[in-house]
């Protein structure tokens, strides 16, 4: 056998042994036996459970859905001056269409709120 062969299989052997004594819970760390660490979203699965949005972001979006009653009960819907550039590059005022209630309700799907 060449050397290579003999490092692959003393290494092989070095692991397997190490993961047998891992799994018959023989563990020289400091570990409490049987703790396994898993991860917050495997948690979630098993508990089916799914992770709930921030107090802040319910906040906002309780915000977001006043102001938007608030718009449809007082639509405001106007012309705006906005700087832009023309055709020729050239900076300009133009006019644009400014809808206060579809502003807010972009704003509340993109915050994803339901």
């Amino acid at each position: 056998m060449n050397t290579r062969a003999i490092f692959a299989l003393l290494c092989f052997s070095t692991f397997s042994g190490y993961a047998g004594a891992q799994a018959s819970g023989s563990s020289t760390s400091t570990e409490a036996p049987g703790h396994q660490f898993t991860s917050p979203m495997s948690r979630n699965i098993a508990s089916g459970t799914s992770a709930s949005q921030a107090s802040s972001a319910k906040g906002r979006c309780q915000e977001l859905n006043a102001a938007i009653d608030q718009a449809i009960a007082s639509p405001e819907r106007k012309n705006v001056t906005v700087r832009g550039y023309g055709p020729d590059g050239k900076p300009r005022n133009e006019l644009q269409e400014y809808d206060k209630r579809a502003t807010l309700e972009t704003e509340y799907r993109n915050q994803g709120c339901r």
